[in-house]
């Protein structure tokens, strides 16, 4: 009878002791073996910055004309500006020089017609009606020498205006008078090779 009641009477502290250690068993499961964790992804997009693309300009020459020289007709002669005065229908000119038209477009290596015109007499122009080829400089108070390469010849009426334009690649035409009276206008015509003179 002792037996049985110090059997029942021990049930509790088994049942707590049990408990127990089925308690401690789980605590030092989750300390020892913790459960996986998931590696942080930042998923935040990083704001790209545009990269700033600056392509190099090419940098255009341009010059005033001093001086022009065309070594296969023997011409080496210094230029002036020349401008055309609306009151009188004339150019400014004399019998020594050959003169850059200021209503053309200066030498330069981007794009239009440079003008330099003059008399066609021996010490300015007279000899340009025999050219077939070659090259001509123009030389600028820039330091800069523009060189071309021969292009064409024509004769063309005063009043023919058609070729002076500022479109299309870089050209240089000497203009002079010729024919009987000077009925008429010769234009050769150059087109530019290079520009020297210059650093870059």
């Amino acid at each position: 009878m002792v037996k049985r009641r110090l059997a029942a009477s021990s049930w509790p502290v088994y049942a707590a002791l049990t408990l127990l250690n089925l308690c401690l068993v789980v605590m030092f499961a989750v300390i020892l073996y913790p459960a996986p964790v998931a590696p942080v992804v930042d998923v935040r997009v990083a704001s790209v910055m545009p990269i700033a693309f600056h392509p190099q300009e090419r940098v255009i020459h341009i010059g005033t004309p001093t001086r022009i020289v065309v070594p296969s007709v023997g011409i080496d002669i210094g230029v002036r500006t020349g401008t055309y005065s609306p009151e009188n229908q004339t150019w400014t000119i004399d019998d020594r020089s050959a003169f850059f038209a200021d209503t053309s477009t200066p030498p330069n290596d981007n794009n239009g017609m440079t003008l330099i015109y003059g008399h066609g007499t021996a010490v300015v122009f007279g000899s340009i009606s025999n050219i077939q080829g070659g090259e001509a400089k123009v030389y600028t108070q820039e330091g800069l020498v523009f060189n071309y390469e021969y292009a064409s010849s024509q004769q063309v009426t005063p009043t023919d205006t058609s070729v002076i334009t500022s479109d299309g690649p870089p050209e240089l035409v000497l203009q002079t008078c010729s024919g009987v009276f000077d009925a008429y206008r010769t234009l050769v015509t150059f087109r530019l090779t290079g520009v020297t003179g210059y650093e870059g």
